[in-house]
């Protein structure tokens, strides 16, 4: 294990190819993050800054804060916060910029993860704006890296031979998502196969050896034989989208989400607009899910739940999309939005699904759920 002092070393940045574009559009978002009703914890430093913040705006923020359990909140009045502004601006950027904004809303739509040396920056679909960004292009989505005088913010504890593993394991799972002459079911089918056969290495502490598995997804005629061994069990077929007892079954965020799901019990239809319409959508939801939560198997050991998790997120989009009949690509970044809000932005519904997930059961399960094409 390495132990990393805090401020001791420069970081290294890593992001989606789009990710500095983004740009929040405030009163023209469609679902204002500040109307959400959702309690925003408030950092030691920020708590100390508003206490201290010149009237009146200081008062209004006063007024706001309510501790929790010895956590301080911002707390929403009827669902929204109170400082927001007719418009959807938020008076404190207006006075201070987004310096004076509290972590959590400073750092909304991303997720922040340290790993060692490294400092990646995912994005939360939940925000409409970084949801288009991600979506809408037809280029595979890339990765960019640059150095970073930030110092590290935590100490963390990693084990080197297993973080290297896993990010040999996330580079293939990308290049295989993005491998466009097999359909996207296919490559799903193989990231579900190749994610039962490495989680053995990892529990065995077999670093080396996801290398040759990794070799044996890749050589032609291997690769085409793991495919042939998804379709026994994707022919069988299941019309019945019984993720949908597990995503009911979650703390629910949103008074609309429980509506969405009731339509998703069955449906008679093939998903070939969805395909159509927008045929590179599902690729890059895969790999921003992927790219996000692969490395996080570091922490428990799990990379399975955590391909399993992508392909389900991926698949429960898709069935939105068809049982609402909305195959287009407009509804599937509503949907990937609602559903990033619903399961990431809860950290008990996240423990939830991998504890589901980590069923050997799921396999199959995911599996017969991905069409034949």
């Amino acid at each position: 294990m390495i132990a990393l002092q805090k401020g001791a070393v420069d970081m290294k940045l890593r992001y989606p190819h789009f990710y500095k574009d983004f740009q929040c559009i405030a009163e023209d978002c469609s679902d204002n993050c500040c109307r959400q009703g959702w309690l925003i914890p408030i950092d030691d430093a920020h708590v100390e800054y508003y206490e201290n913040y010149p009237d009146p705006l200081g008062a209004r923020i006063r007024e706001t804060m309510k501790k929790i359990d010895g956590q301080w909140y911002l707390a929403p009045k009827d669902g929204v916060c109170p400082l927001l502004e007719e418009g959807g601006l938020c008076p404190l950027v207006r006075a201070s910029g987004e310096e004076a904004l509290c972590h959590i809303c400073h750092s909304h739509p991303r997720f922040l993860e340290e790993y060692g040396l490294t400092r990646e920056i995912h994005v939360s679909l939940s925000c409409p704006e970084m949801a288009r960004l991600a979506l809408e292009g037809t280029d595979a989505i890339t990765y960019e890296e640059e150095m970073t005088d930030e110092p590290l913010s935590s100490p963390n504890d990693i084990d080197p031979q297993e973080y290297f593993a896993l990010l040999e394991i996330r580079e293939f799972c990308l290049r295989l998502v993005q491998h466009r002459e097999l359909n996207i079911y296919d490559r799903m089918a193989l990231l579900l196969q190749f994610a039962r056969r490495v989680q053995p290495l990892l529990d065995e502490g077999e670093y080396a050896l996801c290398k040759p598995l990794i070799h044996l997804f890749t050589y032609a005629p291997q690769g085409r034989r793991q495919l042939l061994a998804t379709k026994r069990a994707r022919k069988k077929g299941c019309s019945y989208f019984a993720e949908r007892e597990l995503l009911s079954s979650l703390e629910h965020l949103a008074e609309d989400w429980e509506n969405l799901l009731k339509a998703t019990i069955f449906t008679a239809r093939d998903g070939a607009k969805l395909d159509e319409n927008c045929p590179y959508v599902l690729e890059h939801l895969l790999t921003l899910w992927l790219g996000h939560y692969i490395p996080k198997a570091v922490c428990d050991g799990r990379v399975d739940t955590k391909i399993r998790f992508a392909v389900l997120m991926v698949m429960a989009v898709r069935r939105l999309c068809l049982c609402h009949g909305e195959e287009n690509l407009a509804f599937a970044e509503k949907m990937a939005g609602c559903l990033a809000r619903e399961v990431e932005h809860s950290q008990d519904n996240m423990e939830k699904v991998y504890r589901t997930l980590s069923s050997p059961l799921w396999h199959e399960h995911l599996m017969m759920g991905l069409p034949l094409k």
